[in-house]
């Protein structure tokens, strides 16, 4: 009887990220982007086509017949032809920032498509003295957004690798400062994101990227919670990618199965965190009232939930349970 249901729950489970796959394929603009989240400069561009690009590959890595190539292929000449001469901005009224050419270091390089060392160096020079890599070059030391951030330390880190050997000084550096923030009294914050497995999952990743990836790790929410979809997502991959329990796990997963829009995507939250750039630190009031965004495109919280789910199948299946493939 557990069996069943067991099986049921990843034949539904394929079958969500088909139609979340769908609606991504759908919500991708002429032009190859996926833009998202609408800030003051506007609407994301760069950043958000990035990020969904990465998890749109994960399912198409896992599900060849999806058909998703040709989004790729747009999104990667969209990001190719968006490039500046100090690596990739959230979008073109906006100057270059660490997070967003990281993301987009990792999708194209992990597509195949040209990242040059002119980008690495880019990148590279985002890395403050403390061994942290700042969101922006242009604040001063002064402004909160140009100061180090572990979330896009972690990014940097994942991107950084593909070309610096882990013993490379860059790499040190950024490992020392991520350890110094890990035993600290906000091990799992996020300077940009209200969920405390944003961070969490940065971490498993890079700890799987190259050979001699830092091990580390913070404590995040419980998988199975009364959080936003997006939260939801990260806690599924976290959950996974640390080896949690197999029960806890399929809990999760029915329950994101539950939330599904009947046009593929999920239901969206304030999950952003637009910084005061005044804040200090974490504990500084400024911060804990600095307003938070949706992504009322819903194409962010779902491309995260598409990967949790990619993420999740490729383990259930590598473990021995094979599914049938639903039609």
């Amino acid at each position: 009887m557990i069996a069943s249901v067991i099986a049921r729950t990843w034949v539904a489970a394929e079958r969500a990220a088909q139609l979340a796959s769908q609606f991504l394929g759908l919500a991708q603009d002429q032009d190859g982007a996926w833009r998202d989240f609408h800030l003051m400069p506007g609407r994301a561009e760069s950043w958000t086509t990035a990020y969904v690009a990465d998890r749109v590959w994960q399912a198409q890595r896992r599900w060849p017949d999806l058909l998703l190539d040709e989004c790729l292929r747009r999104a990667a000449r969209f990001l190719s032809t968006s490039r500046r001469p100090g690596g990739w901005s959230y979008n073109q009224r906006c100057d270059p920032d660490a997070d967003t050419t990281a993301q987009v270091i990792l999708f194209l390089s992990r597509t195949g498509a040209e990242v040059t060392l002119n980008d690495y160096a880019a990148l590279a020079k985002f890395q403050l003295v403390d061994g942290h890599f700042a969101t922006y070059q242009i604040c001063g030391s002064r402004c909160g957004w140009g100061r180090g951030h572990a979330e896009v330390t972690a990014v940097a880190m994942q991107a950084m690798s593909h070309v610096l050997h882990p013993q490379h000084v860059i790499l040190q550096r950024a490992e020392n400062s991520l350890r110094e923030h890990i035993h600290g009294a906000h091990a799992a914050d996020s300077y940009w994101w209200s969920s405390r497995n944003y961070l969490a999952r940065e971490l498993l990743v890079l700890g799987r990227t190259y050979s001699g990836a830092p091990q580390l790790s913070v404590g995040c929410t419980d998988v199975v919670n009364d959080g936003s979809c997006f939260d939801r997502g990260l806690a599924l991959e976290v959950e996974l990618l640390g080896g949690g329990e197999t029960r806890k796990v399929e809990a999760a997963m029915a329950e994101l199965l539950r939330l599904q829009l009947a046009d593929g995507s999920w239901p969206v939250e304030p999950i952003l965190r637009l910084t005061n750039p005044r804040a200090i630190d974490f504990d500084d009031p400024l911060f804990k009232a600095s307003t938070l965004f949706a992504d009322d495109r819903r194409t962010f919280t779902t491309a995260t939930i598409l990967g949790a789910i990619s993420t999740q199948l490729q383990a259930h299946q590598g473990s021995g349970h094979g599914m049938k493939r639903s039609s």
